[in-house]
């Protein structure tokens, strides 16, 4: 008989699924672009690092964080590492004007934002809003944890 695959529960948050993906095809590929790949490993790695990265910045269940990122495999990182932290994530088109980028945050109170730009909307809105850039924290990254625990994320949250 041959093997039919079964769906997988409904009650399960998109953060452990992918965690159990990467356990079961560590090397395969997760996601590419023009200028980058990554592989599930390497993608869970970087989302765990930045979750406990978000979390010691105020990110939690029931809190807001933005993320100000072009498409590419840092966004992956930075939606999974939300996710993951238990937070709800505000998207951000970086190319969207400066006094929109402001309302938003204005109006969202994100205790924390997510981005590459070396010109953070935080700095927009005058609030000593952290920002959180994998390439300006990469020393910060290396010394926190591989891995994360999603005990206290439930799908009653204000992310789920």
């Amino acid at each position: 008989m041959p093997h039919v695959p079964r769906p997988e529960p409904l009650h399960r948050c998109v953060h452990a699924l992918f965690a159990d993906q990467a356990r079961r095809t560590p090397q395969a590929l997760a996601a590419c672009s023009s200028t980058e790949s990554i592989t599930y490993a390497a993608l869970e790695r970087r989302a765990n690092q930045l979750a406990h990265h978000l979390r010691r910045h105020g990110a939690g269940p029931e809190r807001l964080v933005a993320l100000c990122l072009e498409r590419s495999v840092d966004m992956l990182v930075g939606v999974l590492g939300v996710l993951k932290a238990g937070a709800a994530y505000v998207p951000l088109d970086p190319a969207s004007p400066q006094g929109r980028l402001s309302f938003i945050l204005e109006q969202t109170r994100a205790p924390v934002i997510v981005t590459c730009r070396a010109d953070s909307p935080a700095t927009w809105i005058g609030a000593p809003m952290p920002a959180v850039s994998e390439h300006d924290h990469a020393a910060a990254f290396a010394r926190v944890h591989d891995y994360i625990e999603a005990g206290d994320v439930y799908q009653a949250h204000l992310t789920f």
